[in-house]
């Protein structure tokens, strides 16, 4: 979306302000919720005992044979 000025000096540049500063707190305020939910959710996964990360693809006697080059 973009804001032009109009040539007659009407309020239509001051709306398109105010409309976007008001799309950009609704995003502001999206990215504070995820980010809320995402760490609510760690830290629940935490007490389950549950680490993040990929598993690791080798086992550790898989891991020991492979680094005895």
């Amino acid at each position: 979306m973009s804001v032009t000025r109009r040539k007659n000096g009407s309020s239509g540049l001051a709306m398109g302000l105010a409309l976007m500063q008001i799309v950009g707190t609704f995003a502001e305020f999206e990215r504070a919720m995820l980010r809320e939910r995402t760490l609510t959710g760690l830290n629940a996964a935490r007490k389950q005992g549950r680490i993040g990360g990929r598993r690791p693809k080798l086992k550790a006697h898989q891991q020991k044979k492979s680094s005895r080059w």
